[in-house]
């Protein structure tokens, strides 16, 4: 999603410098972008809302010894502990030295 806003971003920049050095369309095409710049930072904010909205429900099912699945690892409270600072899982016991990122998580 960044990669697509970024892109569109720089295509964008290209149009109005382009309109800019020509004098055509001046008022529609930074209008137009405007309007493009705006609706790309609302479908952003959106995307990352959900998105931050769904770690958020795997912490507290965390939390509340709830198991989540990690490709081929069931997480708990009993085999890892959660570390804010990274949004991550650091095993203990016999899973001593695994580091799992809760965005690859899901919740059974």
């Amino acid at each position: 999603m960044k990669l697509v806003i970024t892109v569109v971003a720089l295509l964008l920049f290209v149009i109005i410098a382009i309109a800019l050095i020509k004098g055509e369309h001046q008022k529609k095409v930074i209008g137009g972008s405007i309007i493009v710049f705006i609706l790309l930072a609302v479908a952003y904010e959106t995307f990352k809302g959900s998105h931050e909205q769904r770690l958020s429900q795997m912490i507290y099912a965390y939390e509340h010894n709830q198991s989540l699945q990690c490709g081929d690892i069931t997480v708990n409270q009993e085999n890892f502990k959660y570390e804010y600072a990274t949004q991550s899982f650091l095993g203990k016991g016999r899973y001593k030295g695994k580091i799992i990122p809760l965005k690859g998580c899901k919740q059974q």
